[in-house]
């Protein structure tokens, strides 16, 4: 039990860096391509249909991760399904 709160802390912290590298790794690629291809941007009304479309997905997806996983996965996207 004395470990269990460091090793939730140490993971926490390498979540958070890999997502911040995984981001500031995403930009260089767009910026190194972005002359070379269209990149199209989805405005928010198209993300929003674009999520609210692939909810019967998720759905699909519920006995394999779990209901509890898809809600939590949704309540950090922001997606009201």
């Amino acid at each position: 039990e004395d470990l269990q709160q460091i090793m939730i802390e140490a993971f926490n912290n390498g979540r958070d860096l890999a997502r911040e590298l995984t981001l500031k790794d995403e930009q260089e690629f767009l910026n190194r391509i972005r002359d070379q291809i269209e990149i199209h941007e989805l405005t928010d009304a198209e993300r929003q249909a674009f999520v609210r479309d692939s909810l019967a997905i998720h759905k699909q997806f519920e006995k394999v991760v779990t209901p509890q996983l898809l809600k939590t996965v949704h309540e950090a996207a922001g997606i009201k399904p």
